[in-house]
């Protein structure tokens, strides 16, 4: 891959030789790269012209931001597979009993309805590639093994803004993947935010 920024300098890699942190010597940054995907993450503010880095585990910003990563490598890969209509892709980031909290206002009541993801998946399978689900102003928070979260989107349906709300999402670590165990969300159909396809935390 081509390397991102301007005067990259040292680098180092994780012990799990998952990510790999590259100092840019020219934007007082280091970028976080996933070395399973080849993409850039994020690109973490530092001092000026850092021209090394080095993995210490007393500094827990840098691991911390490489959990958010694969977080939302998680996020991204359920999404995926719904454009792609792939219900073996969704359903591989989902424990098994995952379910939805189904957030919704009736007739004035706002009421909750739980459910497994099963039926949805299925659903996926049979959607032709017509469903788009876009986020942005994604918020992800991590302890330990433990993740959360947070994102507004806008449903398409055929290119065409169906509803919009928030999703809540909730994460465990086991066995050294990241596994989905609720999926919340809230729907409306009014006050929607239009989002280009492929959009990723569109400010």
């Amino acid at each position: 891959m081509e390397l991102p920024g301007a005067g990259p300098q040292g680098v180092t890699v994780t012990p799990d030789a998952r990510w790999l942190f590259l100092a840019l010597s020219e934007e007082d940054r280091v970028a976080l790269i996933d070395l399973e995907t080849m993409s850039v993450g994020r690109r973490l503010e530092t001092g000026r012209g850092p021209d090394g880095v080095a993995w210490s585990p007393l500094r827990p910003e840098l691991p911390v931001a490489a959990r958010q990563e694969a977080v939302r490598a998680v996020i991204d890969r359920m999404f995926d597979g719904m454009r792609e209509a792939d219900s073996a892709k969704v359903r591989s980031v989902f424990v098994e009993g995952a379910r939805f909290a189904l957030v919704r206002e009736r007739d004035g009541r706002e009421t909750v309805e739980f459910a497994p993801v099963d039926g949805w998946i299925e659903a996926i399978a049979r959607s032709e590639r017509r469903w788009d689900e876009r986020l942005y102003d994604v918020s992800i928070e991590v302890d330990g093994n433990m993740a959360s979260a947070w994102t507004p989107y806008t449903f398409y349906l055929d290119g065409q803004v169906r509803h919009c709300g928030v999703d809540s999402i909730e994460l465990l670590r086991t066995e050294g993947e990241w596994k989905i165990t609720q999926l919340s969300d809230t729907q409306r159909t009014e006050g929607c935010r239009e989002l280009p396809p492929g959009a990723r935390d569109t400010p």
